[in-house]
């Protein structure tokens, strides 16, 4: 079935990606599991893959020889987050952390690859580690806030982006996020049904930009 679409509409001469996506979302409409659904590899994506492969085996030889050291659990956990392999990362990440107890950097990169993985509860909660480091960082309370939405904890992401946008007004007066953190906890607003203060607060997002 996929092959009798993916065929048809390269032979209609669009691209093998588009024709893929057409082919997969034809089949993916059947009910077929997700891990029977055919994968379009890429060359370049494979051979970057291979790299990351490459790196991290070469990374974990020499975290056999010197365990203690922080940078290089960190670049482990990057390359097992490029892999998609997030639970690993995670527990990377928390090495890392633990050996650089007063790197807020660490939480944040963690904290990133959590929302990545879809674990938006548990990104909050590594935000929080971090905010504990750097209280006064908006961004960090943006991306908590942004956290918060994903995990569909509308309060607490009200609270978060509140604080964003007083800190950011106070510490980067000229920074363009003051607008976009506006816009996002408008659109918050807007999504709880508390239009009043959606409209004020896309006039105030408007006053920056």
């Amino acid at each position: 079935k996929f092959l009798d679409d993916f065929y048809f509409y390269i032979g209609s001469e669009r691209t093998i990606e588009d024709s893929y996506q057409r082919s997969y979302s034809r089949l993916n409409g059947t009910g077929i599991q997700k891990n029977l659904m055919p994968i379009l590899l890429d060359k370049s994506k494979e051979k970057q893959r291979r790299a990351w492969e490459s790196d991290l085996l070469d990374c974990e030889q020499k975290i056999e020889k010197n365990p203690d050291n922080p940078k290089l659990w960190l670049t482990k956990a990057r390359l097992l987050t490029k892999l998609g392999y997030f639970k690993q990362a995670h527990e990377a990440y928390k090495k890392a952390s633990s050996l650089a107890p007063n790197d807020p950097k660490i939480r944040i990169e963690q904290a990133d690859a959590l929302q990545q993985s879809g674990n938006h509860k548990k990104a909050v909660n590594v935000y929080d580690e971090a905010l504990e480091l750097e209280p006064e960082d908006y961004k960090i309370w943006w991306k908590k806030g942004q956290a918060h939405v994903k995990a569909e904890e509308y309060k607490e992401a009200a609270e978060s982006y509140e604080r964003a946008i007083d800190l950011a007004v106070k510490h980067e007066p000229s920074s363009p996020d003051r607008y976009m953190i506006c816009r996002e906890y408008a659109s918050l607003l807007e999504k709880r049904g508390e239009y009043q203060k959606s409209i004020a607060m896309y006039k105030k997002s408007l006053g920056f930009e």
